[in-house]
């Protein structure tokens, strides 16, 4: 997802609010309650970056960080 229009604090506002409501979701299936959570990236676009391609590889990365610090969690780069 991106968000041109929003500084990095409101950005990371939006993805906790996004992790906190899919994590506290009930879903069902085949009659079973899944818990589910989410892994979130988050980068900004630096003066220094000469295309989006470097902001999306620290995306990314920040990602992998979520996923493999104990998931459910925002990571930011």
């Amino acid at each position: 997802m991106m968000l041109p229009d929003y500084k990095l604090d409101v950005a990371i506002k939006i993805a906790e609010r996004l992790r906190k409501r899919i994590a506290d979701s009930e879903v069902i299936f085949q009659h079973n309650l899944i818990n589910l959570t989410v892994s979130i990236g988050l980068a900004s676009l630096n003066i220094d970056d000469k295309d989006l391609d470097l902001v999306l590889q620290r995306a990314d990365e920040a990602l992998y960080q979520a996923k493999e610090s104990g998931r459910n969690k925002v990571v930011v780069l």
